[in-house]
């Protein structure tokens, strides 16, 4: 309203303390407001100064890349990741759904639009730490082996075992069900039968996942392995 009034000074000044309050989300709207009232220039040089001084937040890294901010990116998302995956070193096994700033961490982790990060030692340690924990297996392991193919085998792995311990847990179906698509979905059978004919042994008529496990054993060719698992079963 004071930019809209001609008072632009006061504009800038009331810009700037909310651009500093605690609630770093509001940067994002900062920016639009501060956009439409021809102050882009003002605003870009407070985001660049927060990426210098290594005080931003993924949401501040992300905001800044989208709008050309020149910082050294290679240093900030070698913070934040590292900070994560310290985070996520302390974080209980039984936790299933992580802060929403680790989480904001994690998913950026997975951007695979971000250029270079992953030469970042710190990125395939939150990556590795993610698909290793319950609250981010479910997805991260899925998309790590497109990100790094070396964790190919361990991530069905975890995959396998999120299903297992997610099913019996009664966990997230929704979670239990992407990981079971994932597995469902992995290309090279010699890691996919094994971890499906290892989900048919847990099989349960009153879980829905137990068709996508059969239809793909079945498009592999693998059905009469699949009926030996389930012949004690059928008994």
């Amino acid at each position: 309203l004071r930019a809209r009034l001609g008072d632009r000074d006061g504009a800038l000044e009331a810009w700037k303390r909310t651009f500093d309050s605690e609630d770093p989300g509001a940067r994002r709207r900062i920016g639009e407001s501060m956009d439409s009232a021809g102050a882009a220039r003002e605003f870009d040089a407070w985001l660049r100064d927060v990426m210098a001084g290594g005080q931003a937040t993924i949401d501040d890294a992300r905001l800044a890349r989208q709008r050309g901010v020149q910082a050294d990116y290679a240093v900030e998302w070698g913070r934040l990741f590292g900070a994560a995956a310290d985070a996520l070193a302390t974080l209980d096994a039984n936790v299933m759904f992580a802060p929403p700033a680790l989480a904001d961490a994690v998913y950026a982790a997975l951007d695979a639009d971000i250029p270079g990060i992953k030469d970042l030692p710190a990125h395939r340690r939150l990556v590795v730490a993610a698909m290793r924990h319950p609250a981010f297996a479910w997805l991260v392991a899925d998309k790590a082996r497109a990100i790094y193919p070396e964790l190919r085998a361990e991530a069905i792995e975890r995959l396998t075992r999120y299903v297992l311990d997610g099913s019996s847990a009664d966990g997230d179906h929704s979670r239990v069900r992407c990981a079971v698509l994932a597995v469902r979905d992995e290309p090279d059978s010699s890691l996919a039968v094994p971890a499906l004919l290892q989900l048919l042994q847990h099989f349960d008529p009153w879980e829905r996942w137990w068709q996508a496990v059969a239809s793909s054993l079945a498009l592999r060719g693998q059905v009469a392995a699949g009926l030996r698992v389930l012949e004690p079963m059928l008994a």
